[in-house]
């Protein structure tokens, strides 16, 4: 949902809502999550290779855009003048 909202339909949004400012997206953690188990699912990553998959996702940063599941959006007001 971040993707459609903040990437493919930005000039749309920033039409829709001119007193909001986007200030950061930033996608993260797509393969720990799915190796924990996400939500409710048992996890199939043992505490062990928590290193491993974080280091896995640092080296795969340039590609985050691609592959994240969730991000960090900050948006700001912009005092209307």
């Amino acid at each position: 949902m971040p993707w459609i909202i903040f990437e493919r339909d930005r000039e749309q949004f920033a039409a829709s809502f001119p007193q909001l400012k986007v200030e950061l997206v930033k996608p993260f953690m797509p393969f720990r999550y799915l190796v924990s188990g996400g939500v409710s699912l048992r996890t199939l990553m043992p505490n062990a290779t928590f290193q491993l998959w974080k280091g896995l996702e640092t080296a795969m940063a340039n590609h985050m855009r691609t592959w994240a599941m969730f991000a960090l959006i900050a948006i700001t007001r912009v005092r209307q003048k």
